[in-house]
Formats: structure tokens, sequence, C-alpha cells
């Protein structure tokens, strides 16, 4: 069941780029959805529009079947949170703690509520030993912890992350992957937009392909293996896929595009 519908999606810039043009997708209620598709295709604007940030200027959004507007938009806000790539973009108060009540103290919600709420948020992240430090003292991959707080502590929906693994060392990279996941499996849909292929395919339930604007596909990670449709989006065939694609092999030869495929194809031999 789709939770965010996404049809005939235009937006053009003041400046007068085009950066949508005709965008259709949905995403589906509790999946792990990838976004991907090169530089400049729209993706970081197609995420603004997910939440309300930005307004459909052509075509609609709709969460959980309703239109969003600006009758609504602080309501999808609420329930749609947004982790940009930067989290110096996003953490900016003097303490950790000040940083995740902001959420929800601007919810109105009573002081217990939000204290409670912010706990939690730090909790689920790690980070709830660090609620009295200055952002700035932290790490890169701290700080991207604390900016999935400050949206845990929204009580969202869905939760989307422009290029969550970004200027991550491995160890921070899983660390942020382990959070999102038990998010999932307590029933959040989250939402990546990443250039990464590999992790893509390791860890989605459900990839969208975009291009110039426009969905060239979606559908489960097997689309990662189909050469033409990878080619289109400007992007490269998973790791593991284009090893097996030199080894050679029956065209008939179904394409691991994950360490784990490739094992239990090879186990077969």
């Amino acid at each position: 069941m789709a939770l965010i519908e996404v049809q005939a999606l235009s937006y053009r810039y003041k400046d007068g780029t085009r950066a949508l043009r005709g965008l259709t997708f949905h995403i589906p209620r509790g999946k792990k959805v990838a976004v991907l598709g090169p530089n400049g295709a729209g993706k970081s604007t197609m995420l603004l529009h997910l939440n309300g940030i930005y307004l459909a200027q052509e075509g609609e959004v709709r969460f959980d079947g309703e239109l969003v507007t600006t009758k609504n938009e602080r309501q999808v806000r609420s329930k749609v949170g947004m982790v940009f790539q930067d989290p110096d973009d996003q953490v900016f108060s003097t303490t950790v703690w000040e940083d995740v009540t902001f959420g929800p103290a601007n919810m109105g919600l009573p002081d217990d509520e939000v204290d409670r709420r912010a706990a939690s948020a730090l909790h689920a992240v790690g980070m709830l030993e660090y609620k009295d430090k200055a952002p700035y003292h932290l790490s890169y991959g701290q700080k991207k912890r604390v900016a999935i707080a400050g949206v845990l502590a929204m009580n969202p929906e869905v939760i989307s992350l422009d290029e969550p693994a970004a200027f991550l060392d491995p160890r921070g990279k899983e660390t942020v992957f382990a959070i999102l996941n038990n998010l999932n499996r307590q029933g959040t849909t989250i939402v990546i937009v990443t250039h990464d292929v590999d992790l893509a395919a390791e860890w989605a339930d459900e990839i969208i392909l975009i291009k110039d604007g426009r969905c060239l596909a979606q559908g489960g990670t097997e689309l990662l293996t189909d050469t033409l449709l990878v080619e289109a989006a400007e992007l490269r065939l998973p790791t593991i896929t284009r090893l097996f694609k030199e080894l050679g092999g029956p065209e008939t030869q179904i394409l691991p595009k994950t360490i784990r495929e490739a094992v239990q194809v090879l186990s077969k031999k």
C-alpha cells in the first residue's frame, strides 16, 4: 500500500531551472526505498516535496491519500522527517539536548513529553550520553546521528535522508544504517537518496531510478542488474554484478547483486 504518491510532479526554480518534469512514483508503507540517479536528476528537489517544504507547482503529492497543500503542510512535515546530507545544516543549537528538543517543543507538546521524546530519540541513536555536549565538539558521524535523533523526536511515519552515507567512515556508515534498519523493523518507512548502487542493492526493498526530473523505473533491486536501464540512469552495475558479467556465463544466468546472492549462486555449482 502506498503511503506517499507522487503524480506528474513538475517544479521549476525561480531562475528558470526545471528540476522535475512530470515525475511519477510511489513510496510503499513500511519499506526501505532507495532513490538513485545522476547529479542534477532532481533527487534532492523531490525529497523536499515529500514533506511539504516545497509544494507542487504542477502535478500532486499525496500523503496517506491526502493531497499535500498549504493547509496541511505543517502536519505533513511532522509525519515525514528529513535528514539533510550535511548535518551542519541541521544541528545548530548550543547543546545536543537543545537541538533534539527543538522540534517537539515547537509542536507545543508538554515539557515532560518533549523530554521523553528527546531522551528516547537520543537513546535510539546511541547519543544520550552526549546530550550536554556542544555539537561542534562532535565528530561528523556523531552529528549525523544527532540529526537523525532530531527527526526521530518528531515521531514521524517516514524518514527521508539525502546521501546518508556521505563522508562517513565504514564504522560510521554501519552505525547509521543499523539505526535505520532498526527503525524500519519498528514500522518506520525509510527513503534514502544515494549514488551508491552497492549500498542500494544490499539495503533497499524498493528502487526508484530518476533522470532529468523523470522516473525511469521503479521496482525491486533486480533493476540494478539491467545493464541498459542502469546505463540510462548514468549509474553503474553493482560490483558483484559486474564481476559475474566479466566472468561470463549463459545469458539466462541470474546475475547476483550482493555478496550473499553471489555465495548462493556459487554454492550451487
